[in-house]
């Protein structure tokens, strides 16, 4: 279980320092143990070979079990900044790794790409990439300084099964959900005629006053719980839901009803 304390404890080792070539497997050893590996040096590689245009490379890091490549950079470089590789041709950070992961089997491809620069970790969901490959495309960019605030983002290293590198995707699945709840507890209003009642599990606080028994009543009931949604991006995506609805609503009910 990753601890929020040894995540700070390793933000607060390595600020504003890092050099590409003597710090960059320290730095991702203890990165993986304080996101709760045991033995980190079992569990990621470095320097790993690979032909690339007949020339001999090396990742900086791959971690098989989750099929994470990383390329790491000294700190502060500039991540957009093209460079200077040893067959002539100028690529940025990026670049460079997607060079290398082209150059794999198949089978032996990343998942996801990592690049890092000591104060900043972008993550490229390689399935995302693919798909769009093209330059409306944005990694998800991760400052070193808020890990504690934000470890849950890098669990996609330790777990294949957890791909939630991107918030808004978790706030949106977390708006769904609770606009479901809504819904429900909307049809069972109108059908009965009463005011609705949230589920326990919304963490929402029922209206003081009665509702009448009309559609209005019920979404007016439904905004107010929306409105006390502390997540102001979850609480944009509920409002709007439920605004759609009432216009929804307003195309079957007859205006008295209305």
């Amino acid at each position: 279980m990753i601890d929020r304390e040894t995540v700070k404890i390793f933000v607060d080792e390595w600020k504003e320092r890092g050099s590409e070539k003597s710090d960059a497997q320290s730095f991702w050893l203890d990165l993986i143990h304080a996101l709760g590996v045991d033995r980190p040096t079992k569990f990621i590689q470095f320097e790993v070979p690979i032909d690339v245009a007949d020339h001999k490379c090396f990742i900086d890091g791959w971690i098989p079990a989750t099929k994470v490549l990383i390329e790491q950079k000294g700190c502060g470089i500039d991540l957009d900044k093209p460079a200077r590789q040893s067959d002539g041709k100028f690529l940025t950070p990026f670049e460079q790794a997607l060079r290398y992961a082209e150059a794999l089997p198949y089978s032996g491809r990343p998942r996801w790409i990592v690049v890092c620069n000591f104060v900043e970790i972008r993550v490229y969901d390689m399935d995302q990439f693919h798909r769009r490959r093209d330059d409306n495309y944005a990694p998800n960019k991760i400052a070193v300084e808020r890990l504690p605030h934000e470890f849950s983002r890098l669990n996609f290293l330790i777990d294949p099964n957890d791909e939630n590198v991107d918030p808004s995707i978790k706030i949106s699945k977390q708006a769904g959900e609770i606009v479901g709840l809504i819904y429900r507890s909307f049809e069972g209003a109108t059908m009965k005629g009463a005011p609705p009642s949230l589920p326990p599990s919304t963490g929402g606080a029922q209206p003081r006053s009665a509702c009448p028994p009309r559609v209005d009543g019920a979404l007016f009931s439904m905004l107010r719980v929306a409105a006390a949604v502390p997540n102001l991006e979850c609480r944009r995506l509920l409002v709007d839901a439920l605004r759609q609805r009432r216009r929804d609503r307003a195309r079957i009910f007859s205006p008295a009803q209305l």
